[in-house]
């Protein structure tokens, strides 16, 4: 249920606002109702999120009136000027507030969440600003990205009739997808054996073109091809590149939100810093970010904290892993740890197995070089040193679809890219192949 302020309660609130003697800026507005909405938080001043609904953003259209809010944090404002929110609220019957829906059932806790403030701004400006169909997040596992696409969901949810998420780690098939999505969106919606996919995804444009929605769908890894280079979508599941081509040319109000180890191959197509489908890669936390996890753990040592945030590229679900180590094999001492150039993989392993396992046989070549040779390597040393005899074509194809996986690093040198591997992944590739590989001489 949304809410808006009427008339009447508009000059309530310019009353109350004023008679505060607070600054229409001062984040004491958003903390405020967040306590209220998430009293089990402990929000304090400097904070860079606030609950659902109470961002500063959404502050300003409640004080402005213009824009419907969710109902919590139109609530939680009115309590925090000292309003009966029924004394404020516009009451009268609003089709768009009666018919909205919104199903987060599926999606993961993200009440534990550590910094992005930018990207959840680039994002937001992206979906809500810009009005892009179709917008992505792309990175390794454990990088934070299901965590990410949650938090920003529920933030501008307000500003959509109807918002779901769906996992696609069960691989379903389009068919079975759209029938979800149209029963969740058109309560008058009834299967019919008869319908072909493209009758369903007509019926879906329809509904995006007259509703505002968000769909988030998680993990489209998942309908990809493995042991092939990056993009290409597994055969039973190729009807979803047209799909989602559909759902990025065709002009709707909606939004399709994707996670991704990688992308598929139409949205690096139709990605451009000015179109409608575009992709934020993610990569670990900032040095703050990644602090804030470590002092959840009985760490020593804080002047060392950073170089073992770099140790890991800032990598989440990495850093919560090590930190436990730490503490029982270390006594809670990153200096003894970083003294003795232990490198911790661990249950990271796992993550990185999934990314491993799909991996093509050239691709697995390169990053067996790039690992035992541990320095960044140019184009030309590669094709050099792989004794496979690959055409210098091929192994660029190869070298992109590492970079689409996030697997390489690439960086320019002297107006000539060269590759290299993060420490995590270099770790990983020497303990699962060791060192041995063939090289030309």
């Amino acid at each position: 249920m949304r809410l808006i302020a009427s008339e009447t309660g508009l000059a309530k609130i310019r009353q109350a606002r004023e008679e505060s003697g607070r600054a229409i800026d001062d984040e004491y507005w958003s903390l405020a109702a967040s306590r209220i909405v998430e009293p089990e938080k402990d929000w304090q001043p400097g904070v860079t999120w606030f609950a659902p609904g109470c961002s500063p953003t959404t502050w300003q259209r409640f004080l402005r009136g213009k824009d419907l809010i969710n109902a919590p944090a139109f609530k939680a404002f009115c309590q925090v000027l000292g309003l009966f929110w029924r004394d404020v609220a516009d009451l009268r019957d609003n089709e768009s507030v009666s018919q909205r829906s919104i199903d987060w059932d599926a999606a993961p806790d993200t009440s534990v969440f550590y910094g992005r403030t930018q990207q959840l701004s680039t994002l937001e400006q992206w979906i809500l600003s810009d009005r892009c169909r179709v917008v992505a997040i792309l990175g390794m596992g454990g990088v934070g990205k299901t965590s990410l696409a949650v938090r920003l969901g529920r933030q501008i949810e307000e500003h959509f009739e109807f918002v779901v998420w769906r996992s696609l780690n069960a691989a379903p098939r389009l068919d079975r997808l759209l029938d979800d999505l149209l029963g969740f969106l058109d309560r008058k919606f009834s299967l019919d054996e008869e319908q072909t996919t493209s009758d369903r995804v007509s019926k879906l444009l329809e509904i995006l073109r007259s509703r505002r929605c968000l769909i988030c769908l998680d993990g489209l890894e998942a309908l990809l091809q493995p042991h092939e280079f990056a993009g290409k979508y597994r055969q039973e599941y190729k009807n979803y590149s047209r799909f989602f081509r559909q759902i990025g040319e065709a002009n709707h109000r909606s939004c399709f939100f994707l996670t991704s180890t990688e992308p598929s191959v139409e949205l690096v197509m139709l990605d451009s810093p000015t179109s409608p489908v575009r992709s934020l890669r993610l990569e670990g936390l900032s040095l703050a970010g990644s602090q804030r996890i470590l002092e959840e753990y009985d760490l020593q040592d804080k002047k060392e904290w950073p170089k073992l945030i770099s140790r890991y590229e800032g990598n989440p679900f990495a850093l919560k892993l090590v930190a436990p180590a730490i503490e029982k094999w270390f006594a809670g001492s990153v200096a003894e740890l970083l003294k003795q150039n232990t490198f911790f993989v661990g249950r990271i392993k796992d993550i990185l197995d999934v990314h491993f396992d799909r991996l093509s046989e050239l691709e697995i070549q390169i990053l067996q070089y790039l690992a035992n040779t541990g320095d960044r390597v140019s184009l030309e040393t590669l094709h050099q040193k792989l004794a496979s005899g690959v055409r210098k074509s091929h192994l660029m194809m190869g070298l992109e679809s590492l970079e689409w996986r996030s697997l390489v690093v690439s960086t320019n040198h002297q107006s000539a890219p060269q590759f290299s591997l993060q420490p995590t992944v270099r770790k990983y590739v020497r303990d699962r192949w060791g060192e041995k590989m063939e090289v030309a001489v």
